[in-house]
C-alpha cells in the first residue's frame, strides 16, 4: 500500500488518540476550602491522602473536602507548616519553621510534637525538609544546615501515647539550608541554598561527609530526582543532569557548568511519570520533557481557556499513586492533573474558551474533505479541523447567531443551514461566504429550521416550527408546502427530524406535537402515499420525536422526548423499555455495532446484542451526535463544546479508589479513639484502622462515614454498602462518600461491607468489610435470666398475695360499707338532734337578746354596767350566729338554703362586724383594721348569711394570727361587683391544701392543735355562691392570707327592703376607766421593805385606791417589777443584800422598768444620801417618819405624771422639732421613732423588722411601747406615719396622693379614714383647720 495512503489514513486517528485528554487541570483555592494559596510542599500517605503544607497550617484532602490543622485548632500544634512525610500506615511527620518536628497519629486522632534527642526540650528547630530512604531511615535538613537522621522505627504507639524522645543523629552541619534529598545507591544526596551537592555515606556508626559535584554560578539547589542512572538537579538557572551516577565513586569532584535543560529559569520541583519529567518553575509555568530533553508541552496561564494551570509559578509537583500530578502554585493554591490516557475531550471556541454562548453547539455538518462545521447558539457558524485544539467562529451575523441544523449538500458542495427565526440560510465553504439571491426560500425567512435533508425525489426537504414540511426544487428553485392531509393542523405542525429510508424509498417525518408520519415514493420519485402514527403501537403513549436513526440492519429508530421507540416489522411505532423519561436527541452505530445516544443528560451507549446501556458525562446535554467510521471517531454537539470521542474505548490503567471509614457516630454523638462514651471506651484506634468493631448494646443508632478516595471531578465510580446479616439489598450512593445510618440493629455479629464500582460500573473488584459486634444488653445475659426467673417466682407470690388481700379487703369493705351505713344513720340522728337542739336554743337565746336591746336602747345606764351588756349581747348573737349556721349547714346538706335579700349598707355593717371582733382582737393585741371608701357602698344581701360569712372568716383570721399580728377589711365597688377582702398576718395556708379548704369537714394538718369543726369556710362558700359570687384565696405560708370576695351589683336596689341594725355602741376602754373616778381599775403600787409593820401600814394607806403588791427584799421585789410591771414602786433604801438604791439602779437602767417611776424611803437626812438616790434615778425621796398623806400625794402625782407623759406623746403633731431626749424612756422612743422614719415609706415594714433592728423581742416591745404610749407597736408606727402625713401636708410641697405613699400606706381610703381619725378631719382639709386653730 501507498505510504502516502497508509498515513492519510491513520495518521489523524494517531494524532487524535494523543491529543484525546488534553490537558485539563481541576485548581483547588481558598474557596474549595485550602488555608492558604501559597503552597510549599505535597505528599501522599498509603491510604490516597493528600497532605498540603504551607505557611497558613496543614490540610489534609481525601478527594470530598479539606481538613485544616493549625495552631489555633490543634493545641501546640503550628501554622508554618514547611513540609510532611507519610511513614508506615497511620503516622505522618510534619516539619515546621517554628516548632520542630511533629507526629500525626492517625490511630489516635492526634498531633504531637516530638522530642528529639539531639536537641533540648525547649529548643525550637526549623525543619526545610523530610526524607525516607529505601532502608527506612527519616533524614531531616534544618533550616540551619544541619541534617539528622534516625530510624523510622523509632515511631510507634508508645511513641505517640508517652510521647519518648526520638533517638536522632546529628550527621552533617553546613552552613545553608538543606531543602531537598535524594537516594542514589549507598548513598544520601541533599542539596540546599549552595551551589555543592552534598554526599553521605554511612561507615559503621560514623557518617562520612563530601561534596562530589559542584554546580557552576548556581546558588540554590532546590530539587533532585533520579530517573534510570541519571541524576536531575533542579536549580536557580535551570535543571542540570549528571548522566552516570557510577561518575560519583571517582575521587576527584565534578563540576558541572551548563545546564541541561531551561537555563535561567528557577527549578522548584522535578518529578517523574512514565519516563517523562514534569518541571515546575518559579515564573515560567510547568513544562514536560521526555528522557532526552524534548520538550512535550509547556503549561501556562493563558486568560480565556479552560482547565488551565491558574498560576505560572509552580513550586512544587507530586505524582500519586493514581497517577495524578499535583501542582503546588504561589497564589494559585493547587492544580490538578490528570496523567492517565482518556479516551474523549472537549473542543472549544478559540477566542473565548469560558465563554457559555460561544461554546454551546447545536448541530455538526461533516464534509467529504473531513471539515466539521459547527451550528452554535450565540457564536454563529464555526469550523473545526481535526488535530486543532479548538474550533473557529466563521459567519455571526444577527442572522447566524444562532444555527438549529446544519445540511451539506455533496453534490452542490453547498452547507444549507437551519437558523433560529430566520429561515434558511445558503454558505459557500470554497468562497467562505454566504450566497444571497440563488435559492428562494422567503416563505420561511422568520421561521425557525430544525432540520434539512435530502429525500428520495433528490430534492431538498425542510422542516419549520410554525408551518409545517417543505420540499425545496433544485431544479425550479421553488419552495412548496407538503400537505399530509386536509387537516391543516397536521399541516402546520412543528418539523423536528427528516429521515430518508433509500430501502423503502420513504421519507420519515416526525414532529413532537403530532407524531410520526411516513411518506412513501413512487419509483419516479413522487410522493404518493403518506401515514400518521400519533401513538405508539404497544403502549399508547403519544410520540414527541426529536430525532431519527436507521442502523446497519435497516432498523428505523426514534428518538423521542419520553424515551426511546423503534419501527416494527409491519411498519408500526412501538415503544422500547429504555431511556423512559429521557430527552434523546441523537445516534450513531459505531464500527462494533453498538449505537450511541446522545441526550440531554450526557451519551448513553447501547449494545443490541447484550441489552446492556451504559452513560458518560451525565452532567452535559447532547444535541446532536456525528459518526466517523474511517477514523472510528464519534463527535457530538453539548452545551460544553464540540465532544469528540473514539470507540474503542481502552481499558485504563485505574486503579480503584481507596476505601475509608472517617467517622464513627453513636446516638448522633461523635465517637473519638481512647474516648469514653458512658463510661465505656469503644474505639481503641481510629474506626479507620479497625478490622473489627464492639457496640456497646445502647447503641440504638449508629453510623459510619464513608469515602472512597478518588480526585477525579469525572469519576464514574458509585459506592454501595450494607449490612450483611441485618439487610440483604445494597444501599447505594451516586458519589463516593457516604453516610451509613442503622437503627435497632439487634445484638449479634454483623459484617459491614462497602464495594466501589469501576468506571464501567462493575462491582466487586473493589470492597472492603468491617466486622461489628453488637453486645447484648446486661438484661439479655444469662445471670440477668436468673434475676428474671426470681422475679417470676416473686411477681406470682405477689400476684398469690394480691389476690389473698383483695378478697380480704373486700370483706372488710363489706363490713366498712356496713359500718359508713350504720355511722350515717347515726350521723344523721345526730344533724337531727343538733338541728332540734338548736332550734330549742334559738328560742331562750330570742329572750335574751330581745330585753338586753331593748334595755341598751331605751334605759340610760352607768358605763361599767353598759359596757357589760354591750359583751353580754355581742357573745349572744355570736352565739345565734352558730346557731344558725348549724342550721344552714343541715339545709345546705339537703339544698334548702334560701336567701332574705336587703339593702346593706356595707360600711355601717362593716364597722358593726369590726367592733364585735374589736375586743377578742385587743384581748390577743392584734390590729384590727377598715379600710373603707368614703362613699357608701350598697349591697343586695342576706344579712343573717353575710353576717356569718364576716364571723367565720375573722373567727379564723384572729384564731390564726399570732400575737402583735395584723388584720384588714378593705372594700371596694365598681359597675359590677363590690370586693370585699379579709387579709391577715397570720399562718397561712400550705400550698397543698389551698384546693382543701373549701371542703366541709376539713381542718388544716398544721392547725391540729386549735379548735374548730372545719365546716365555716365550705359554709362561707356556700352562702358566697347564693349570692351568686365568688370567693378566692391567695396565702402564703407564715406570710398571711387573704380572702377575696366578690358579690355582683344588682340592678333595681329600690325594689329590695331596707336592712334596719340596731346601733351598738362600743366598749368602754380600759384607759378610759382607769381615768374616772367610778373605774373599779385601780393602778398597780409594789412595797419593797424588809419590815413587815411598814409593808402593812404601807398597804393601810394605798389599798383604797391602788392595788398593792408586796415584796420583803430587794431582789424579790426586782423579780416581781420585771413581772408584773407595777405602776410605781416604793423601796426602803436600808435592807439586807440589795437596798433600795440598787433596786431602783436596776428599774431605771432596765429597758422594760426604766419608765416605772421609784419613791424611795430612808432613816436617813442626809443629803449625801439623797444625792445619790437622785442618781441612780429616784422620781421621789421621803424621810422617815413620813406624813401619809404626802405620801399619797406623791403617789398620785407621780402616776398621773406618767400619763401626761402619754398624753403629751399622743397629742403632739410631730415628732421632729421635739426637746433632745433626756430619759431612757425617752431615748427608747426617739430611737424607734427614727427607725420608723427611715422605713417610713415601706408599705411592708413591720413589727418583726423594728424588732430585729432594736435587739428586742416582739413582746418587750409591745409592753415598752403599751405602757409608754397606751398604744400597741402597729397602732404606734402606724401613728408615726399619720403624723409624719400631717407634717408634710403641713409644708405644702407634696399632694396627698403623694403623701399617701411617702409616709408608706399603699391604699389612699385608708390613709384618709385614719389620718382622720387621728386629726378629726380629712387630709384634704387638714390645712384648713390649721389655719383655723392658729386664728
Amino acid at each position: 500500500m501507498d505510504l502516502r495512503k497508509i498515513l492519510a489514513k491513520y495518521f489523524p486517528i494517531f494524532f487524535l488518540t494523543c491529543t484525546i485528554g488534553q490537558a485539563q487541570f481541576i485548581n483547588y483555592t481558598k474557596k474549595e476550602g485550602l488555608s492558604s494559596n501559597n503552597i510549599e510542599q505535597i505528599s501522599e500517605d498509603d491510604e490516597g491522602f493528600i497532605y498540603i503544607s504551607g505557611y497558613y497550617g496543614l490540610n489534609v484532602f481525601d478527594g470530598t473536602s479539606f481538613k485544616v490543622y493549625d495552631q489555633y485548632n490543634t493545641e501546640g500544634f503550628s501554622s508554618e507548616i514547611a513540609c510532611t512525610l507519610p511513614l508506615k500506615k497511620g503516622y505522618v511527620l510534619i516539619g515546621t519553621l517554628d516548632k520542630g518536628l511533629f507526629l500525626m497519629d492517625k490511630y489516635n486522632q492526634k498531633i504531637i510534637r516530638l522530642k528529639l534527642s539531639s536537641f533540648p526540650i525547649n529548643d525550637l528547630i526549623a525543619v526545610r525538609q523530610l526524607f525516607l530512604d529505601n532502608e527506612n531511615n527519616v533524614w531531616i535538613g534544618l533550616q540551619d544546615g544541619r541534617i539528622l537522621t534516625f530510624s523510622s522505627s523509632e515511631i510507634t504507639r508508645n511513641t505517640s501515647i508517652n510521647n519518648t524522645p526520638i533517638k536522632t543523629t546529628t550527621v552533617a552541619n553546613t552552613n545553608f539550608a538543606i531543602k531537598s534529598f535524594v537516594k542514589s545507591g549507598k548513598y544520601i544526596l541533599a542539596g540546599g541554598n549552595d551551589s555543592r551537592i552534598i554526599r553521605i555515606k554511612r561507615s559503621a556508626d560514623n557518617y562520612i561527609i563530601d561534596y562530589p559535584i559542584t554546580l557552576k554560578e548556581i546558588n540554590q539547589v532546590s530539587s533532585m530526582n533520579i530517573i534510570g542512572d541519571s541524576l536531575y538537579i533542579g536549580t536557580n538557572n535551570g535543571i542540570f543532569q549528571l548522566n552516570n551516577l557510577d561518575g560519583l565513586d571517582q575521587q576527584s569532584p565534578l563540576l558541572i557548568d551548563t545546564p541541561w535543560k531551561l537555563k535561567g529559569s528557577i527549578i522548584r520541583s522535578i518529578s517523574v511519570h512514565k519516563n517523562n519529567i514534569w518541571i515546575g518553575t518559579e515564573g515560567n509555568g510547568l513544562f514536560k520533557y521526555d528522557r532526552n530533553g524534548k520538550e512535550i508541552d509547556h503549561f501556562t496561564y493563558v486568560e480565556n481557556k479552560r482547565n488551565t494551570i491558574n498560576s505560572n509559578y509552580a513550586l512544587n509537583t507530586l505524582v500519586d499513586s493514581n497517577e495524578n500530578l499535583w501542582v503546588g502554585t504561589w497564589f494559585g493554591g493547587i492544580n490538578l492533573l490528570d496523567l492517565n490516557d482518556k479516551n474523549f475531550e472537549f473542543v472549544y471556541d478559540s477566542k473565548s474558551e469560558i465563554n457559555l454562548f460561544s461554546n454551546i453547539v447545536w448541530a455538526i455538518a461533516k464534509t467529504p474533505k473531513d471539515e466539521f462545521y459547527l451550528g452554535t447558539h450565540g457564536n454563529g457558524l464555526s469550523k473545526y479541523s481535526p488535530g486543532k485544539k479548538n474550533f473557529v467562529s466563521l459567519l455571526k451575523s444577527p442572522e447566524l447567531k444562532s444555527i438549529t441544523s446544519l445540511y451539506y449538500d455533496e453534490n452542490l458542495e453547498l452547507l444549507f443551514i437551519g437558523t433560529w427565526e430566520h429561515g434558511v440560510k445558503v454558505f459557500d465553504p470554497i468562497k467562505g461566504k454566504l450566497i444571497l439571491n440563488e435559492f428562494d426560500f422567503k416563505i420561511l425567512d422568520k421561521e425557525r429550521i430544525y432540520t434539512i435533508t435530502k429525500g428520495p425525489d433528490n430534492n431538498l426537504w425542510i422542516g419549520s416550527f410554525n408551518k409545517g414540511l417543505f420540499t425545496y426544487y433544485y431544479k425550479e428553485n421553488r419552495l412548496e408546502k407538503f400537505q399530509f392531509s386536509d387537516d391543516e393542523t397536521l399541516n402546520n405542525t412543528d418539523i423536528r427530524c427528516v429521515l430518508k429510508d433509500t430501502n423503502e424509498n420513504k421519507l420519515w417525518v416526525g414532529s413532537t406535537k403530532n407524531g410520526l408520519f411516513s411518506i412513501q415514493f413512487t419509483s419516479g420519485g413522487k410522493a404518493q402515499k403518506t401515514k400518521h402514527y400519533p401513538v405508539f403501537k404497544n403502549s399508547g403513549q403519544k410520540i414527541i420525536a426529536e430525532n431519527l436513526f436507521k442502523d446497519s440492519l435497516g432498523n428505523v429508530w426514534i428518538l423521542c422526548r419520553n424515551g426511546i421507540g423503534k419501527i416494527n416489522s409491519d411498519n408500526s411505532p412501538i415503544k422500547l423499555p429504555f431511556l423512559n423519561g429521557g430527552i434523546t436527541t441523537g445516534m450513531i452505530e459505531d464500527s462494533q455495532n453498538k449505537l450511541w445516544i446522545s441526550t440531554y443528560n450526557g451519551i448513553f451507549i447501547y449494545e443490541p446484542t447484550t441489552q446492556k446501556l451504559s452513560s458518560i458525562l451525565t452532567e452535559h446535554t447532547f444535541s446532536d451526535i456525528l459518526f466517523m467510521p474511517e477514523k472510528d471517531l464519534v463527535l457530538a454537539a453539548s452545551d460544553n463544546g464540540l465532544f469528540i470521542s473514539t470507540t474503542k474505548r481502552s481499558k485504563q490503567s485505574h486503579s480503584h479508589p481507596n476505601i475509608t471509614f472517617s467517622k464513627l457516630k453513636i446516638l448522633d454523638q461523635p465517637i473519638k479513639p481512647l474516648d469514653q462514651y458512658r463510661n465505656v471506651q469503644i474505639l481503641h484506634k481510629n474506626l479507620n484502622y479497625c478490622d473489627s468493631l464492639v457496640l456497646p448494646y445502647f447503641s440504638q443508632t449508629f453510623s459510619i462515614d464513608l469515602n472512597a478516595i478518588s480526585f477525579s471531578r469525572e469519576s464514574k465510580e458509585q459506592l454501595r454498602y450494607r449490612l450483611n446479616n441485618f439487610e440483604v439489598g445494597w444501599n447505594f450512593s451516586n458519589t463516593l462518600s457516604a453516610t451509613a445510618s442503622y437503627t435497632n440493629v439487634p445484638p449479634g455479629e454483623y459484617v459491614f461491607e462497602v464495594q466501589t464500582s469501576d468506571i464501567n460500573g462493575e462491582w466487586g473488584s473493589n470492597s472492603r468489610t468491617l466486622t461489628i459486634i453488637k453486645e447484648k444488653p446486661w438484661w439479655a445475659t444469662l445471670p440477668a435470666y436468673f434475676i428474671y426467673a426470681g422475679i417470676i417466682i416473686l411477681v406470682i407470690y405477689i400476684v398469690y398475695r394480691e389476690i389473698r388481700d383483695r378478697i380480704k379487703i373486700k370483706q372488710e369493705l363489706k363490713i366498712e360499707k356496713i359500718k359508713q351505713e350504720r355511722e350515717s344513720e347515726i350521723y344523721q340522728q345526730k344533724m337531727s338532734f343538733f338541728t332540734n337542739i338548736s332550734h330549742d336554743i334559738r328560742t331562750p337565746l330570742t329572750l335574751i337578746i330581745g330585753p338586753l336591746e331593748e334595755i341598751l336602747i331605751n334605759h340610760p345606764l352607768e358605763k361599767i354596767v353598759e359596757s357589760k351588756l354591750q359583751r353580754m349581747l355581742k357573745n349572744s348573737r355570736m352565739l345565734l350566729s352558730l346557731v344558725n349556721q348549724i342550721l344552714d349547714f343541715r339545709k345546705a346538706e339537703t339544698d334548702n338554703l334560701k336567701l332574705d335579700l336587703k339593702q346593706i349598707d356595707l360600711n355601717y355593717f362593716i364597722q358593726n362586724i369590726h367592733y364585735q371582733f374589736s375586743e377578742l382582737a385587743e384581748n390577743k393585741e392584734i390590729d384590727l383594721d377598715i379600710s373603707s371608701p368614703e362613699e357608701k357602698i350598697c349591697v343586695i344581701a342576706d344579712p343573717q348569711k353575710l353576717e356569718s360569712i364576716f364571723f367565720n372568716l375573722l373567727s379564723n383570721a384572729i384564731k390564726f394570727t399570732p400575737k402583735y399580728g395584723q388584720i384588714m377589711i378593705l372594700f371596694t365597688s365598681d359597675k359590677n361587683y363590690i370586693t370585699i377582702i379579709i387579709k391577715d398576718t397570720g399562718i397561712g395556708i400550705p400550698e397543698n391544701e389551698m384546693d382543701n379548704i373549701f371542703t366541709r369537714f376539713y381542718r388544716s394538718k398544721n392547725n391540729k392543735h386549735l379548735q374548730g369543726t372545719g365546716i365555716g369556710v365550705a359554709l362561707v362558700k356556700k352562702y358566697i355562691e347564693l349570692h351568686q359570687g365568688t370567693i378566692n384565696v391567695k396565702s402564703i405560708e407564715n406570710v398571711g392570707t387573704e380572702f377575696i370576695i366578690q358579690l355582683p351589683v344588682l340592678t333595681e336596689q329600690d325594689a329590695y327592703p331596707i336592712h334596719i341594725s340596731i346601733t351598738e355602741r362600743p366598749l368602754v376602754s380600759s384607759n378610759e376607766t382607769m381615768g374616772t373616778t367610778s373605774s373599779t381599775k385601780k393602778a398597780t403600787v409594789l412595797v419593797i421593805d424588809d419590815s413587815y409593820d411598814i409593808r402593812e401600814y404601807l398597804k393601810e394607806i394605798l389599798q383604797e385606791d391602788y392595788n398593792v403588791l408586796t415584796a420583803d427584799n430587794g431582789k424579790l421585789g426586782l423579780s416581781i417589777t420585771n413581772k408584773r410591771l407595777p405602776h410605781l414602786v416604793i423601796s426602803d433604801i436600808m435592807m439586807e443584800g440589795m437596798d433600795g438604791v440598787e433596786v431602783c439602779e436596776r428599774i431605771k437602767t432596765n429597758l422594760n422598768t426604766s419608765h416605772i417611776p421609784v419613791i424611795l424611803l430612808t432613816a436617813k437626812n442626809s443629803m449625801d444620801s439623797k444625792i445619790e438616790g437622785f442618781e441612780k434615778g429616784s422620781d421621789a425621796y421621803l424621810e422617815k417618819p413620813f406624813n401619809s398623806k404626802l405620801l399619797l400625794t406623791m403617789v398620785k402625782k407621780l402616776i398621773e405624771h406618767r400619763e401626761t407623759l402619754k398624753k403629751k406623746f399622743l397629742l403632739s403633731t410631730s415628732f421632729i422639732e421635739e426637746t433632745t431626749p433626756s430619759t431612757v424612756d425617752e431615748e427608747f422612743i426617739e430611737k424607734v421613732i427614727k427607725i420608723i422614719h427611715n422605713h417610713i415609706s415601706e408599705s411592708e415594714f413591720s413589727v418583726q423588722e423594728l424588732a430585729d433592728k432594736l435587739k428586742m423581742s416582739q413582746d418587750q416591745i409591745y409592753r415598752k411601747i403599751k405602757v409608754l404610749t397606751g398604744l400597741s407597736t402597729i397602732h404606734f408606727i402606724r401613728l408615726v406615719r399619720l403624723k409624719e402625713a400631717a407634717r408634710l401636708l403641713a409644708d405644702k410641697r407634696y399632694t396627698v396622693n403623694e403623701i399617701v405613699y411617702m409616709v408608706g400606706f399603699n391604699n389612699p381610703s385608708y390613709f384618709t379614714r385614719s389620718f382622720k381619725t387621728e386629726f378629726g378631719v380629712p387630709p384634704s382639709e387638714y390645712l384648713q383647720s390649721q389655719e383655723v386653730n392658729h386664728e
